[in-house]
């Protein structure tokens, strides 16, 4: 049971910090209390040199090692949205270096 205890509260701990940090991007986070979220890139976020439609969001990070839920087959969802694991300490500190590199 301190397991559980202690994994619920590491879990909602780093949901909170990675949930601040998408948001300071300027990403819709939807409230969730699982061990992942869903991310929305909101259309015309980022802007590519001579205009050019932008890799989605799912696609930067991939490029950057990070794989991610590309949620096209959800009904209702598009290639704007993504759901992301809570993960480790390191790895979602890795996560938030590609995102500062993406939206920097």
């Amino acid at each position: 049971t301190d397991y559980l205890k202690d994994s619920r509260n590491y879990i909602g701990l780093q949901r909170k910090s990675l949930s601040s940090c998408f948001e300071k991007f300027g990403l819709k986070v939807f409230p969730s209390e699982a061990n992942f979220l869903l991310v929305k890139e909101p259309e015309g976020l980022r802007k590519t040199p001579g205009g050019a439609d932008p890799r989605s969001l799912r696609e930067e990070l991939f490029c950057r090692g990070i794989k991610v839920r590309d949620c096209r087959s959800f009904s209702g969802l598009n290639d704007s949205c993504i759901r992301v694991g809570v993960r480790t300490k390191e790895e979602n500190s890795a996560l938030i270096g590609a995102l500062e590199d993406i939206y920097g």
